[in-house]
């Protein structure tokens, strides 16, 4: 009967009915399964990879990217697979966008939908001077967040869910930056008056439009009245083989690269990065 439901959410308009349904805990029961799957996508070691695997298991420290030198206390991750994090190339296609949102003086930063806490600790150890706010409707998701800061020596005010009101609430002064990757709830998320009230922030929102079509428009629409607004599309998994490039990669073959490498994400998937105008 699990697996049935699991086979339905792939569908988006059967996620569509059980997401206005079940709310919060369809969401939830999504990004457990969405663990087991990738968890299982990297049971199949040998070769360089598996030497590869060992080498990243023992050190358990992030080898590249903008979060170069984050120290993971063990070798597992929350909704999605541990070694692209751990090799660096997680999310490649942000490197660029993180990297310049690190130089800039943000009050504050709120990781929404935070898992381990792989952004909310990495942009705590570039933004020494913000206040780290993490929110995870996952109890595990927090004590997590919370055992990863401690290790990589940040502080972190970890939390549960996280709606506009609990949003525009925290003290954000004058500039912060807002992250989310929150499984679809960003359409419910950051309504018209939200995206209002954060009209001087930045944001970075991973968009689900598998799993309810029609938030990459929406979302735009909201948001370009006070933001300029750039689309970051995802890499396929298959892409990330012939064009990543990385040392520790080098004498892989395809088929060990791609157990690295691989995310797992069902389709394109695309970031809206929202700057303020002001």
């Amino acid at each position: 009967m699990k697996n049935l439901f699991v086979k339905c959410t792939e569908v988006p308009v059967i996620w569509k009915l059980l997401d206005k349904t079940l709310g919060t805990l369809s969401r939830g029961f999504r990004r457990i399964e969405c663990y087991k799957r990738n968890q299982e996508a990297t049971k199949d070691r040998g070769g360089e990879a598996g030497q590869l695997f060992e080498k990243l298991n023992s050190d358990r420290t992030v080898k590249n990217g903008p979060f170069k030198g984050l120290k993971y206390p063990r070798v597992a991750s929350l909704g999605s697979t541990i070694y692209p994090k751990l090799l660096g190339s997680y999310e490649q296609e942000l490197h660029e966008v993180v990297s310049q949102l690190i130089q800039q003086p943000y009050h504050a930063i709120v990781d929404i939908g935070c898992a381990e806490g792989y952004y909310a600790v990495g942009l705590g150890l570039h933004c020494s001077q913000a206040t780290i706010y993490a929110f995870d409707i996952d109890q595990e998701a927090q004590d997590s967040c919370r055992e990863l800061a401690e290790l990589n020596g940040v502080t972190v005010q970890a939390g549960g869910f996280c709606d506009g009101e609990k949003l525009l609430s925290l003290d954000l002064g004058e500039r912060s930056l807002i992250f989310a990757d929150c499984e679809s709830y960003e359409k419910d998320l950051f309504t018209s008056e939200v995206v209002k009230g954060l009209r001087k922030h930045d944001l970075l929102i991973e968009l689900h439009d598998y799993l309810s079509l029609g938030i990459r428009p929406e979302l735009m629409e909201r948001f370009e009245k006070t933001h300029q607004c750039e689309l970051i599309a995802s890499v396929d998994d298959l892409q990330k083989v012939y064009d990543y490039d990385y040392p520790e990669l080098a004498e892989c073959s395809l088929e060990e690269r791609l157990l690295v490498l691989r995310e797992g994400r069902p389709s394109t998937m695309w970031w809206l990065l929202a700057k303020a105008r002001s």
